[in-house]
């Protein structure tokens, strides 16, 4: 199972990651499904191309607390635009310490391994590209 979404973030900018991720019949998952999550930040090429992305350093395998990007329940914040049902995954980018979206006018994309109790793993990917 895989999902992409799509945003922009300012030179760097820290994005925060948003969506209703479901399993492989269509159901919203919850956190009590899901065992662990990871992420990297990988750059991608001009034109991009999965063979050319470059890991961005600090932002590889990176452990998310699975309590801390899945709420309890559907959720609606306010940046959630897509409709009134909500979202179950929400993850800002730590960049405090390891900057991670420095070059202008270039697509990154965030890519979380979400890994259940039971079943196929889940990738989770955001397209991100920065401003100039």
């Amino acid at each position: 199972m895989a999902i992409q979404a799509q945003g922009t973030v300012s030179v760097n900018g820290t994005p925060t990651c948003m969506g209703r991720i479901t399993n492989y019949l269509g159901e919203v998952i919850t956190r009590a499904d899901i065992a662990s999550i990871v992420y990297t930040i990988y750059a991608l090429a001009s034109p991009p191309s999965r063979a050319t992305r470059t890991a961005v350093t600090g932002h590889t395998g990176v452990a998310v607390t699975v309590a801390d990007a899945m709420p309890a329940s559907l959720t609606l914040p306010t940046a959630w635009t897509e409709d009134a049902i909500g979202c179950n995954f929400i993850h800002t980018v730590p960049i405090d310490t390891t900057p991670a979206f420095t070059d202008p006018l270039t697509q990154y994309v965030v890519e979380y391994t979400l890994t259940p109790t039971s079943g196929q793993k889940i990738i989770a990917s955001f397209l991100i590209s920065t401003l100039h």
